[in-house]
């Protein structure tokens, strides 16, 4: 009486706690918890994000036929016939184990390890196993047999975080589980309960491989075996199966770790997507099973990391020079390990074996791992030009007679980086091309009509992401503001501005901007400035914005900005304020350069009408004061340029008039 109830109470306390474990969204969410980024067709995947299992969820339509055959011939061979558990076989599996003193034969039924694998048996009991059988009924009676085989066909063990038939398939074959063939499902099918001790990848030594290889052939005839005996296959293709050996070829189960998605990841945990996932019921966006489509181009932004990879190291080198160091282990880990495994124009790791520094044969011979080649003049001629520039200038031109110089940088038993790309006579074959881990660091955005069409953090394009993290200055981006601050303060598109180099000062602090070209005319419209992005223009116009307002229009911006003086703030606060928190100094050399530069544009009407034009291009490059010694001007252009200083000049002229009169009395 006693054990009757113990059971009822058990069995009470199971189904209440299983009831709601086992709704269909509940199950869905265990079983379906990862959440897929896509490229911008919607198909493509980027990656994904999971918390602890990573797998690729599959329908049961799209489960291959045979594979469902191999599975119950291994596995559980009355599973269309049982409400659950199998009481024969547990029997036949205990009888079995008590002859050979050792489990050697399991009596659950598919649906048994089903329930096993979502609700996670915590250890091995009589109790645990009874809760097992309860579960596996109530699956049974909520479920069809084909939901069943859907779920166990997405929830066993493959390898490290990797569950599930369409994982092993990737993982074993390199392959979607779609196209599996018999020999391929009838080895999946058979190693469900113990894929380690089935998979080459794992092992070290040739031997190891061997015996496991062995040991997957005799798994697989098992279940070949069992399938004839069911009339699932023909003799013929059992023999033929039988025949061949597994056909391992390991594929990648993992999504490459880039800052597209950490970056998508981070704009998932803001308050703004929060609050939408957390309306729709997600808490969390890892593990919700939520698809992301994102405008990510996937042709775009695999070439701009190609372009990345391969351009960053010649600047490293043009800026610092060629030199062949022992790298970090942390670097060693992030390169791959040969040539076979190279992707997205990463760099392998090689050593040298020998260097022919021949002008007309110049080479490097190298090996890895599982091969080797040589880098003949054309693989060393970009590396080495820019190491060229480097050491000679931006003019020189490498050829082959600097090849030998450029290979004294490199010794037998060094370690380099090599990139494969394809030759530039016959795109079909693949040519080996020195390389380098660059010290400089970049990031880059594509944009296309506002969308990001790609974005590459660095060279790893891992972990840090300078194209969204990095602090930068604005540079020409700045200009569009620039010019539609001056179209709001009076300024016109034909206005002209002077687009020379000049010294820009603010309190003790001078500017000098640099062009990247030479100005092709020292006075340009603001339209043209704009639409050639003109550097020295646009930085004038920034420091003369607000030339065109009167008095009263620049009291009105200055309040705007936050510069003018607050009602309940006495003259002295304002003074002190504009001073410690802005910079702002008002003394006598602030006050004398405004007036100056008003001064300037009253005189240039008489400068034009008295027949003067030739100096009115000097008199619009006069400062008040340009001390060169205080502002640090120490270069040539920049001491011509502080030539244009009123003061020097009104020196100059008292010096002149003094040596004047001192010949008059003579």
């Amino acid at each position: 009486m006693v054990p009757a109830c113990l059971l009822g109470y058990v069995y009470y306390t199971v189904t209440h706690d299983t009831t709601t474990r086992i709704e269909r969204g509940a199950i869905d969410r265990i079983i379906a918890s990862e959440s897929h980024v896509y490229y911008d067709d919607g198909r493509t995947p980027i990656g994904a994000f999971f918390e602890k299992i990573h797998r690729k969820y599959i329908v049961y339509e799209d489960i291959p036929k045979v594979f469902i055959k191999a599975l119950i011939a291994a596995e559980d061979k009355d599973f269309f016939n049982h409400r659950g558990f199998d009481f024969r076989a547990m029997l036949r599996a205990l009888v079995a184990n008590i002859k050979a003193g050792k489990v050697v034969q399991g009596g659950s039924t598919i649906t048994q390890q089903t329930a096993k694998n979502i609700f996670r048996r915590e250890k091995k009991s009589y109790m645990a196993k009874f809760k097992e059988l309860v579960q596996a009924f109530l699956l049974e009676r909520e479920y069809t047999k084909q939901e069943i085989l859907e779920m166990y066909a997405n929830q066993f063990f493959v390898t490290g975080y990797g569950k599930g038939l369409r994982i092993a398939a990737q993982y074993f074959f390199g392959k979607d589980a779609r196209d599996l063939d018999l020999v391929e499902c009838a080895f999946v099918a058979g190693s469900v309960k113990g894929p380690n001790r089935y998979n080459p990848f794992i092992k070290k030594t040739k031997a190891e491989k061997e015996e496991v290889r062995h040991l997957a052939k005799l798994r697989k005839d098992y279940v070949l075996s069992s399938m004839h005996r069911m009339n699932f296959i023909t003799k013929e293709q059992y023999l033929q199966a039988k025949d061949r050996e597994v056909p391992f070829e390991q594929g990648k189960i993992t999504f490459k770790l880039n800052v597209i998605l950490d970056y998508i990841r981070e704009q998932l945990e803001s308050d703004y997507f929060n609050t939408i996932l957390q309306e729709q019921g997600l808490e969390n966006p890892a593990t919700s099973g939520i698809s992301i489509y994102t405008s990510i181009n996937k042709e775009i932004q695999e070439a701009t990391l190609r372009s990345l990879r391969t351009h960053l190291p010649l600047i490293d080198v043009k800026l610092n020079g060629y030199k062949v160091g022992e790298l970090p282990d942390s670097t060693k880990e992030l390169l791959v390990k040969g040539m076979e495994e190279q992707n997205d124009s990463l760099p392998f790791l090689a050593r040298i074996t020998h260097i022919d520094a021949d002008r007309e044969n110049a080479h490097l011979v190298v090996s890895w791992n599982h091969g080797g080649g040589i880098i003949d003049y054309e693989g060393l001629k970009p590396m080495g030009e820019a190491w060229l520039k480097w050491k000679l200038g931006a003019w020189a031109v490498f050829d082959k007679k600097h090849v030998s110089a450029f290979l004294k940088n490199f010794h037998v038993g060094d370690l380099v980086p090599l990139q494969q790309i394809a030759s530039p006579e016959n795109n079909n074959e693949m040519k080996l091309m020195l390389s380098k881990v660059p010290e400089l660091e970049g990031g880059v955005a594509v944009f296309q009509e506002g969308m990001l069409k790609a974005m590459v953090g660095g060279f790893f394009n891992r972990f840090f992401n300078r194209a969204a993290d990095a602090k930068r200055q604005l540079g020409s981006i700045f200009k569009p503001i620039v010019y539609t601050a001056a179209l709001q303060l009076k300024w016109n598109t034909l206005d002209p501005l002077q687009n020379i180099r000049d010294v820009f000062q603010f309190q003790n602090t001078a500017y000098m901007p640099r062009p990247d070209h030479v100005p092709q005319s020292e006075k340009v419209s603001m339209a043209w400035a704009g639409v050639k992005s003109e550097n020295l223009a646009t930085v004038w116009l920034a420091y003369h914005l607000t030339d065109h307002l009167n008095l009263s229009e620049f009291r009105q911006i200055t309040e705007l900005v936050g510069l003018g003086r607050r009602k309940d703030e006495s003259y002295s606060q304002y003074r002190e304020r504009i001073r410690d928190r802005h910079g702002v100094v008002v003394n006598e050399d602030t006050l004398m350069d405004a007036v100056f530069e008003e001064s300037k544009k009253e005189v240039e009407s008489d400068v034009i009408f008295g027949g003067y034009e030739e100096i009115l291009n000097n008199l619009n490059r006069l400062h008040f004061n340009i001390d060169s010694e205080k502002l640090n001007l120490k270069e040539p252009e920049e001491l011509q340029i502080s030539r244009f200083s009123f003061t020097r000049l009104q020196k100059l002229n008292q010096r002149m008039a003094g040596e004047f009169q001192k010949i008059t009395r003579l």
